[in-house]
């Protein structure tokens, strides 16, 4: 299930589309990143208007290969692990490719 969240108010939305329809609303990502045998993320766009987009991701490396598109590219993105860190990289720059070839090292 996909959220908005604006204003204290919750709406649901079908899929992805929405955010890729309405990806000039997006100022930056987060996600929180599964341990273990969960390998699974929780993804949040922060919206311009202070609100949010939320949904959930079964695999993490599936979500950072799907914000590899165009519209997404130069956008910060933050991901907090289970244990407390915190890596953040722009869409797209190198250190973001590292992320999509071995996220397992960056994660130890």
């Amino acid at each position: 299930m996909s959220i908005i969240k604006r204003g204290g108010t919750i709406k649901e939305v079908k899929n992805l589309g929405w955010l890729t329809s309405n990806w000039h609303q997006v100022s930056d990502f987060s996600a929180i990143r599964g341990s273990g045998a969960h390998p699974n993320a929780y993804l949040v766009a922060h919206l311009r208007d202070g609100g949010s987009y939320e949904t959930n991701w079964a695999s993490f490396s599936h979500m950072l290969s799907w914000l590899q598109r165009p519209i997404f590219v130069g956008l910060l993105i933050t991901v907090f692990s289970q244990d407390g860190k915190r890596h953040s990289a722009v869409i797209g720059d190198a250190g973001y490719t590292i992320w999509m070839k071995a996220p397992q090292t960056v994660w130890k």
